[in-house]
């Protein structure tokens, strides 16, 4: 994963215990955070990836086999 320095304007706390936002692609869970939550405008939105095999112990039977689907016919 690429790495660039970032201006924070706002101490960064972690994951959300509740109401975190994420999303789901064919390879990889996006989790991300508002503009202006933690960081300038100018930096968009913070969004961090990762990849489902470092996660995929934790993922339940279901969610697992939609995403190897998924990943077969090529949906994003």
């Amino acid at each position: 994963m690429a790495s660039k320095e970032i201006i924070f304007i706002a101490p960064y706390h972690g994951l959300k215990d509740s109401g975190q936002e994420f999303y789901l692609t064919t390879k990889e869970l996006v989790v991300f955070y508002q503009l202006y939550e933690y960081t300038p405008y100018v930096y968009g939105f913070l969004k961090f990836s990762i990849p489902y095999e470092q996660i995929a112990d934790l993922l339940e039977p279901e969610v697992g086999k939609a995403v190897l689907a998924a990943q077969l016919y090529g949906k994003e």
